[in-house]
């Protein structure tokens, strides 16, 4: 049976080999990212944790009625950077396009491809909604994605990761 904390489990081995996020997290900040299973919201990663992954539960469904079991988690990813360019009137921080490129990046690791099946060869992300903080971190830039995989349910048997 699938669980949520299996899947958080694989995510973070997922993310922490990836050549394409350590490639590019050590050219933009010197260092591969932290990687958290869960989150101390009174104690949360700070600039010195940056930049880094967090992997929380969201929410399943399954159960013997249920025709389509679900399963959703949270992906965090947290940068620094203070940088920004002013051009004319115009005033752009360099963490935003550096956020959205490292959610790329995280999302495309976890999704995999077909010689890389990512979190599951079996059941895939089937939705993505990534939120952006509003800069009330600042000089850290925060975005999250609720991501949830669906399996059918199947009888007489279980769907494996």
């Amino acid at each position: 049976m699938i669980t949520l904390a299996d899947i958080l489990d694989r995510a973070a081995v997922l993310l922490a080999a990836d050549s394409a996020i350590a490639a590019w997290t050590s050219a933009q900040f010197g260092k591969a990212p932290v990687i958290f299973i869960g989150l101390n919201e009174g104690d949360p990663p700070g600039v010195a944790q940056c930049p880094c992954i967090i992997l929380r539960p969201a929410h399943a469904a399954d159960g013997q009625e249920t025709e389509e079991f679900g399963y959703a988690f949270r992906v965090d990813w947290v940068i620094s950077n203070a940088a920004q360019t002013t051009v004319g009137a115009i005033t752009t921080y360099a963490g935003i396009r550096q956020l959205d490129d490292f959610g790329k990046l995280i999302y495309a690791c976890l999704k995999g491809t077909p010689q890389n099946p990512g979190i599951s060869a079996n059941v895939a992300i089937s939705d993505r909604e990534v939120i952006y903080d509003d800069g009330t971190m600042f000089p850290m830039w925060l975005a999250g994605a609720y991501m949830t995989m669906r399996a059918p349910q199947v009888l007489g048997g279980e769907i494996e990761l």
